[in-house]
């Protein structure tokens, strides 16, 4: 064989390694983010294709992907230069859209209908006077952030006492528009928990009752507590750029609870600390087995947290096999999420009703062994001091891109910024030092 044909052949399996590499283990990541994504910024969010594709999507490999909007049956199919295509599926007003991975998809009979049991209430949005010197000055100070584009920062807005003390938006934004809270939905799955211990179903140091940990001397011994605290010590990748545990996970896997459930122990748990989306949809699925109706577990989030405290907006998504995504896809006003962050300064009750136990927001609040001071129970903390002028009591619930439900127990206070921050990070430590200050002047 001539050493032109060596080249040749060699090249050719190159080749061919390569497109089955990037049809297996690459183009799913950004085709799927695209389809669910798209899917959720039109029919959910109601944001506009081209504004949401020229900046949700405008990203990575992401950027690169052909979508087609189907508005009649409300669905998003995503391909990657016609190749590897993934759709995903409008649900309805409460759950949004699924991404229909590896050919799975669970339907779901709840009643697509807003809610109207809402409860009379106790926070009406009261504004500061416009008159007020103390809101004059705060909504200077965001309204400079939100000029600041590099950041895109989409949404700020500062309740103080039960009562906004700034709210500034960018075009085309305004307080209708809903967000999406990316991580910050697993400080909700905290919350459903401490409503299940409220209401006696849960204990934290009962053991996760998953079916396949059961006879592993390691995982057997992992308790609610050590979960929350993200101390498991499961094996885990928490990256985004490649095929990974979180990506197989959110983009290609239809049930993730039973692909998380695979998952080996690496640590002893309570030995080893790691961040992971995974731990929080373990605690998605294990919310399903509590509650143990398929129609009780769809209108949970909805009866026990978002309907009593009026986030009326509120969206919780699932996976193709009708598990909700914990870990990434809630969605919410700036002012939902604002009466997110108050409900733990009211320290779980809200206009009458406990939601969670008066202990809550403590636990929540205080450092996981071995995080070194920067996480609770699915919240982050400043108890380190890495926002080192502002108080160390704050904690925060976070998500990808930037978005932050900040709450300030000692000022009793909660800021709110949601926007698309891909590369850049917005100074956390100098706006809520401004905020603070400006507050206290007045």
């Amino acid at each position: 064989m001539s050493k032109l044909k060596k080249v040749v052949i060699a090249f050719i399996l190159l080749l061919i390694s390569a497109i089955f590499y990037m049809w297996f283990f690459i183009l799913p990541i950004p085709t799927g983010y695209a389809a669910k994504n798209l899917c959720s910024c039109v029919f959910v969010d109601g944001y506009d294709q081209t504004l949401a594709e020229n900046n949700d999507l405008n990203f990575s490999l992401v950027g690169m992907t052909s979508n087609t909007v189907d508005y009649q049956n409300k669905t998003v199919r995503s391909t990657f230069w016609g190749l590897r295509p993934q759709l995903a599926v409008y649900r309805n007003s409460k759950l949004g859209c699924t991404l229909k991975a590896n050919g799975t998809f669970h339907e779901i009979t709840m009643p697509d209908v807003a809610s109207d049991t809402l409860s009379v209430d106790s926070l009406q949005y009261q504004m500061l006077p416009a008159s007020s010197e103390e809101r004059n000055a705060i909504n200077a100070i965001l309204e400079k952030a939100i000029q600041d584009s590099i950041y895109q920062t989409r949404a700020l807005l500062v309740l103080h006492h039960g009562k906004i003390a700034g709210e500034q938006y960018a075009e085309p934004f305004d307080s209708n528009s809903i967000f999406l809270g990316w991580s910050m939905t697993k400080s909700v799955i905290a919350t459903l928990i401490g409503a299940l211990v409220e209401q006696g179903k849960i204990n934290l140091e009962q053991r996760i009752p998953v079916a396949e940990w059961q006879l592993d001397p390691k995982l057997g011994q992992i308790t609610w507590r050590t979960m929350l605290q993200m101390n498991a010590g499961l094996k885990w990748d928490e990256v985004y750029s490649w095929r990974s545990k979180a990506t197989r996970m959110l983009y290609i896997e239809g049930d993730m609870l039973k692909f998380l459930s695979g998952l080996p122990a690496e640590f002893d748990h309570e030995t080893h600390w790691e961040y992971s989306s995974g731990v929080t949809n373990i605690l998605s699925g294990m919310l399903r087995q509590v509650i143990g109706n398929d129609q009780e577990y769809y209108r949970f989030p909805f009866d026990a947290l978002a309907d009593p405290i009026g986030m009326k907006h509120f969206v919780m998504e699932t996976d193709a096999a009708g598990n909700f995504v914990g870990s990434s896809y809630g969605h919410a006003t700036a002012r939902e999420w604002a009466r997110f962050g108050q409900l733990y300064l009211n320290r779980g009750e809200w206009n009458g009703k406990r939601i969670f136990p008066d202990w809550w927001p403590t636990f929540v609040s205080t450092p996981a062994p071995n995080s070194n001071g920067l996480f609770g129970g699915h919240f982050w903390l400043n108890a380190s001091g890495y926002l080192p002028d502002v108080p160390r009591n704050v904690y925060n619930a976070d998500g990808f891109m930037g978005q932050r439900v900040f709450i300030l127990p000692t000022e009793d206070m909660v800021v709110v910024r949601l926007g698309l921050s891909i590369n850049e990070q917005p100074d956390f430590n100098a706006l809520l030092k401004e905020i603070i200050a400006a507050s206290n002047s007045y």
